[in-house]
């Protein structure tokens, strides 16, 4: 799946109801990379 990824690991964290801080991470092609910070509210 590759740089998708992300949404599905993100959606599972949702589901199983973690809150507070977080850093996004994807991985692009060649040396591509993307952060992301997320806060997600109780």
């Amino acid at each position: 799946m590759s740089a998708p990824t992300v949404l599905f690991v993100l959606d599972a964290a949702r589901k199983a109801g973690r809150t507070g801080r977080m850093l996004m991470c994807g991985l692009g092609p060649g040396f591509t990379a993307s952060y992301v910070p997320l806060e997600i509210a109780a």
